[in-house]
């Protein structure tokens, strides 16, 4: 019985990764601590070992949909492992409370940029479907139609969306992996929650592309995150690790599938509403200890 809600769990989880790109080390630290009793740095570690094999069969279904940047990809994630192996040091001499509620806090920080995001870009969807449709719309449908891309309003607004997307210096993309390695490599967690805002808030990748990309960047994380723990005194149960790994690389190659026609911005919205159920729980368990 308890590996069958186990199961259940990680096929939820790993839905939310595939369809997310984030959100799996968000939901997995909860679970493994407050219901399973590990530690928060077991339940660091543990987490690495499903999100990152979740990411890698997630990434699948992206990478042949050519929502993966690769190349971006692979430069993020290379700086980004040198930040997660700093941070990984650091986790392992903070106590365990104080990991669980700067978790909670970073999640609501993080729930309420991409509320923001979600909405301001909702509206901006919303304002462009009527351009098409009253200015612009001949034009773009007729090169959609001899790239052979969809006709549809959704797919010709994204279109216009992307020409003035403003392009990113490298120095952005070294400081914003930086920042989110060190993050991920502190909370152990796969890194998708901080490096999907990242992406969309500060380098202006859309959220389709963030959530593929950011599922590349997560597995060079929770690899790197993993090795800098090695040597690190743990106990952790591989019997309930393999359950939730299984079925959450399981639910990860669904994830990308079930959502590929939901709209961007709900994906964001989505997003927002996960961490801030994550933020509420964690920093509610937290506050007896005080």
């Amino acid at each position: 019985m308890f590996l069958m809600l186990a199961a259940a769990i990680g096929l939820a989880i790993g839905l939310v990764v595939g369809a997310l790109g984030a959100g799996g080390g968000m939901l997995f630290i909860p679970v493994l601590v407050y219901l399973l009793h590990f530690s928060p740095h077991e339940a660091a570690a543990a987490s690495l070992i499903i999100v990152g094999l979740t990411a890698l069969v997630s990434l699948v279904p992206h990478a042949r949909s050519g929502n993966v940047q690769w190349r971006k990809g692979l430069l993020f994630g290379v700086f980004s492992a040198a930040g997660s192996v700093a941070g990984s040091k650091v986790n392992a001499l903070t106590p365990g409370n104080y990991l669980m509620l700067l978790f909670a806090l970073l999640a609501a920080a993080v729930a309420i940029a991409m509320a923001r995001r979600g909405l301001t870009a909702r509206r901006q969807y919303h304002d462009k479907i009527r351009k098409i449709l009253q200015e612009d719309a001949a034009e773009v449908f007729a090169q959609n139609a001899s790239t052979g891309a969809d006709a549809s309003p959704e797919a010709s607004a994204q279109v216009a969306a992307d020409k003035v997307q403003p392009q990113s210096p490298l120095f952005k993309w070294v400081l914003a992996a930086l920042v989110t390695g060190f993050l991920t490599g502190f909370f152990g967690v796969g890194g998708g929650f901080a490096v999907v805002p990242a992406l969309v808030i500060l380098l202006h990748l859309n959220m389709r592309q963030a959530a593929a990309t950011s599922l590349f960047i997560m597995v060079i994380s929770c690899v790197s995150s993993l090795l800098a723990r090695i040597g690190t005194p743990l106990n952790i149960d591989l019997v309930v690790v393999t359950v939730f790994a299984l079925t959450s690389m399981v639910g990860g190659a669904l994830g990308p599938i079930l959502t590929r026609q939901v709209r961007e911005y709900r994906l964001t919205l989505g997003f927002a509403c996960l961490l801030a159920g994550v933020a509420i729980v964690t920093g509610a368990a937290q506050i007896p200890s005080w």
